[in-house]
């Protein structure tokens, strides 16, 4: 996004109503402020408008890269519910008997 020439304007104009009038804008600005900011600037606009269309070419370019974390994630998922059922399951299951 930092390419587009719209985008640099509006984050400029952000920068420019994110800064107090009487110093420098703080790193972190109030989060009312970054949103009323973001709306005034058109920033806030401008991202729903471009966000869709990066992210699927980002999408699209690492591809193989995002199939192999979806497969290790939910191959993690799956030990980590096995495991979490190893501790969680009494190792007697019949009726009426007691772990003690």
């Amino acid at each position: 996004m930092k390419r587009d020439p719209d985008y640099r304007a509006a984050t400029a104009r952000w920068t420019r109503c994110a800064t107090p009038a009487h110093g420098t804008r703080p790193v972190r600005p109030d989060p009312a402020v970054s949103a009323r900011c973001a709306r005034r600037s058109g920033l806030a606009g401008l991202r729903a408008r471009l966000e869709p269309a990066l992210l699927a070419q980002v999408r699209a370019d690492r591809r193989d890269q995002l199939t192999t974390y979806e497969r290790l994630r939910t191959r993690a998922l799956h030990r980590a519910a096995a495991l979490y059922a190893e501790r969680t399951v009494p190792e007697n299951p019949e009726k009426g008997s007691t772990s003690s």
